[in-house]
């Protein structure tokens, strides 16, 4: 196997609260269950280190991964963690159908994972001279965000994923309406993590999708995929992941926190 491994550097905070408890969390799209690229993944995991990661079409092989990895694990949501899930809830979406509370040490957090509807996808309707086109995932990450909030668990939460749109931070001169995914989000107190450390797209555009280049010169180039976060939450920093031979069509995006 190719070398895939890349050199990661991160900068803690030295007036951070005494209390404070440090997390890392990954988002991942594997890819139809990383397939003979699994042992890759596994690595690129391995190599992260996160305390929690939300995977998106993991299939089948989100147990092996966990196992591999000496992780705790929920099949509902595709989420692993080194720290134990004491709870889960229901939340509907696309091939998601759970959100997890996670121990971490004296502190209980709440995780969703979530792999919204891919098409229509706007950026490509937008190459293509069409309109954007979010209806079907906006209706989606409501019902969403309203079984989370019947919840009312009132704990840090952390909402991570690929959501298969692109933010309203990023494209900046597209009307509201037309992008509401990340819009509603805002509204509802949902923090934008990479946008936080990196607020200028122009700078750092954090594209996740993709980093196949042989799709040719019509691909776009896209941030869609996540980590929000709500509540007692501060991001430190934030990254996105690949590297050479990068075993999936989804960029990683890999963040450390305090609580």
């Amino acid at each position: 196997m190719k070398n895939i491994f890349f050199i990661l550097l991160f900068i803690g905070t030295s007036w951070a609260a005494p209390c404070a408890e440090h997390i890392s969390v990954l988002t991942f799209n594997i890819l139809k269950g990383g397939k003979d690229r699994l042992p890759a993944i596994i690595e690129v995991i391995r190599q992260l280190e996160p305390d929690v990661a939300g995977i998106q079409e993991a299939r089948k092989s989100l147990e092996k991964i966990a196992n591999e990895l000496g992780y705790y694990f929920d099949k509902k949501s595709s989420i692993i963690s080194r720290y134990p899930i004491v709870k889960s809830f229901k939340i509907s979406g696309n091939k998601v159908n759970n959100g997890v509370v996670i121990e971490v040490k004296n502190k209980k957090v709440a995780f969703i994972n979530l792999h919204l509807f891919p098409y229509p996808y706007t950026p490509y309707r937008v190459r293509d001279g069409k309109a954007p086109y979010e209806k079907h995932r906006f209706k989606e990450i409501k019902k969403i965000i309203d079984i989370y909030e019947e919840q009312k668990l009132e704990i840090p939460t952390f909402m991570l994923g690929d959501f298969n749109t692109v933010s309203h931070i990023d494209w900046a001169d597209t009307p509201k309406e037309e992008l509401p995914v990340s819009w509603f989000l805002e509204e509802k107190g949902f923090i934008d993590a990479y946008r936080v450390i990196h607020p200028l797209p122009e700078i750092t555009p954090g594209y996740t999708w993709t980093p196949d280049l042989s799709r040719g010169p019509n691909e776009t180039q896209d941030r869609i995929d996540y980590i929000f976060y709500k509540g007692e939450i501060m991001p430190l920093s934030m990254k996105v992941i690949d590297g050479p031979d990068w075993p999936s069509d989804h960029r990683a995006v890999f963040g450390r926190f305090f609580l």
